[in-house]
């Protein structure tokens, strides 16, 4: 099995206001060969306040390989 540690930065957008934010709600990560028909699904809750993003934001996503 394999584990994430995707950061919040990695799900934000620009905002009407041109503002880069992230807010709460219900995101879908998928993966597979192609876009078109990702094989793997997982709907996971962003929680916590709206916030605006200043500066650099983190991307970098964290993987680990568990045994078993």
């Amino acid at each position: 099995m394999v584990t994430f540690g995707v950061p919040a930065d990695a799900f934000s957008y620009t905002g009407v206001e041109l503002r880069r934010i992230v807010e709460p709600g219900l995101i879908t990560l998928a993966a597979g060969p192609s876009a078109d028909e990702p094989p793997l699904r997982q709907a996971i809750r962003l929680t916590g306040e709206a916030r605006e993003l200043r500066g650099a934001r983190r991307l970098t996503t964290r993987t680990r390989l568990l045994e078993g």
